[in-house]
């Protein structure tokens, strides 16, 4: 799990949970070959790219998608 500080209007700085694609599959009890297919055709979750080619998913947006699929 990686913690990210970012800044937000005010200028106050807030630290926000990012989780890998495969600790996120973990917490959703999918594999992180689906949250893939996911991506590519615009559903599940929101994430981020961090980089060229690393993919996080806050946790926050991972909560979410829980709560409203349930």
């Amino acid at each position: 799990m990686d913690t990210t500080a970012n800044t937000a209007r005010g200028g106050e700085v807030y630290s926000e949970t990012l989780l890998s694609p495969e600790e996120a599959a973990l917490r959703l009890r999918l594999s992180a070959h689906t949250l893939a297919k996911w991506r590519l055709n615009g559903s599940g979750p929101e994430w981020r790219r961090i980089g060229n080619k690393r993919v996080y998913y806050p946790l926050h947006s991972l909560n979410a998608f829980m709560a409203k699929a349930s």
